[in-house]
């Protein structure tokens, strides 16, 4: 579990560094204004996909885990209905959110400038599909290696495009989302030749059984991811209703450094879910939370000392968002909680009771947005954090809860 581990956080380390110098690139070549409205558009990205994303492909992980390697035949047709089903999904989304750009940028955002972006985001929608298909189905074979290379050239193709815009002077706001966008389908596109072997050429199409057997599992996790992703941009879209551009810059500078927390998270959880797949027993299932919960308490207590180091870093690498300090030190508290807690969900997904999640996220959405609508028009950065800190809270003391009555009632 270790090795594994390792290699996806190697990938995500990659991830997370390219990433990084994408959005130090992006932050301080556009302003705060313009970084802001580019990231209310990568925020909307982020919820949409997952009604065609995330979900989809944690079923396709979770099933097609427990063929490998016995039946890979059976495996290769639950990668095939996955795949047609968040194609079909994903073009109609990527259609309703380009003829719908300039409405939702007038009317919902009050933010003109926002339009071309948002357009430009339903073109990313597809790669991003795309791309995270292929990670999910690595992660589903667990071909770690493969997983980290493909993981880490996401983001080293948004830093070569920067690059390259800034050299030819060409760094906007239009340029900039364009090629965001682009670099998805350059990292689809590179991961390709690790499928193209003769022996994973299993022909056949996928049966109703497969596709019944995907969304019987999925309808659950669809809703879930979407439900949370949602939660995790209410303080981005609240800022963008009550506030302006440059809040939500500042915010985005202090929330995009707090997600290197919620990566690792996502490495924990990647790394975990196909063995959490192949739990049986109570007391496998004990073990593995034992051995979880040490695990990502080490991990939180060795990444704490960035709440002293947050003031060099934004000096050093964003000069001009000092105000982002303290934000990112209430949006830590709250990874943090979310590192050690959320990775025990993988227990629900073993006992193949998703639909708790379901719930959780769905109260976690209430709870966030009712509480977002008093503390961010009043505290504007910092109403939205707490908003954040509180619901991640809120959201791992239920799934505290719940993980811990699945495995007391599974052993009575």
């Amino acid at each position: 579990m270790l090795r594994a581990l390792l290699k996806v956080s190697i990938g995500s380390a990659g991830y997370v560094v390219t990433g990084f110098a994408a959005n130090v690139i992006a932050a301080n070549t556009l302003g705060a204004n313009a970084f802001g409205v580019f990231s209310l558009a990568i925020s909307l990205l982020n919820v949409l996909q997952e009604v065609c994303g995330s979900g989809i492909d944690l079923a396709m992980v979770r099933i097609a885990a427990g063929y490998l390697p016995e039946d890979r035949v059976r495996a290769e047709m639950v990668f095939k209905a996955a795949f047609r089903v968040k194609i079909l999904i994903t073009l109609v989304l990527s259609g309703a959110l380009y003829a719908l750009a300039d409405t939702i940028a007038l009317a919902v955002f009050k933010e003109p400038a926002l339009g071309r972006p948002l357009e430009w985001a339903s073109v990313g929608l597809i790669g991003f599909a795309l791309m995270n298909y292929q990670l999910a189905r690595l992660q589903a074979e667990e071909r770690f290696t493969a997983y980290a290379f493909l993981k880490a050239a996401a983001n080293a193709a948004k830093v070569a495009a920067l690059l390259a815009l800034w050299q030819l002077d060409g760094i906007s706001l239009d340029a900039v989302a364009m090629a965001w966008m682009l670099t998805f389908f350059v990292s689809y596109l590179a991961g390709m030749p690790l499928f193209a072997w003769p022996s994973r050429r299993i022909s056949g199409r996928p049966s109703r059984h497969d596709f019944s057997e995907l969304f019987k599992f999925a309808r659950w996790i669809i809703a879930s991811h979407f439900l949370f992703t949602l939660y995790s941009r209410v303080d981005a879209f609240l800022l963008g209703r009550y506030w302006g551009s440059y809040e939500i810059g500042v915010y985005s500078v202090a929330w995009n450094l707090s997600f290197v927390i919620d990566l690792l998270t996502y490495s924990v959880i990647t790394t975990l879910l196909p063995r959490a797949a192949r739990l049986t027993t109570d007391r496998e299932k004990s073990a593995h939370l034992k051995t979880t919960v040490l695990l990502c308490t080490g991990l939180a207590v060795t990444l704490s000392p960035l709440f002293f180091l947050i003031d060099f870093i934004l000096a050093v690498l964003f000069p001009d968002f000092a105000g982002s300090a303290e934000p990112f030190r209430i949006l830590l508290i709250g990874g943090l909680v979310t590192l050690i807690v959320h990775p025990l969900y993988l227990i629900l997904y073993s006992s193949n009771r998703a639909e708790i999640l379901t719930a959780i996220d769905f109260f976690l959405v209430l709870f966030s947005f009712c509480l977002g609508l008093y503390l961010v028009p009043r505290y504007g950065i910092n109403g939205a954090a707490y908003t954040t800190m509180a619901g991640r809270i809120f959201g791992s003391a239920l799934i505290a809860f719940f993980v811990g009555r699945q495995i007391v009632s599974g052993k009575n």
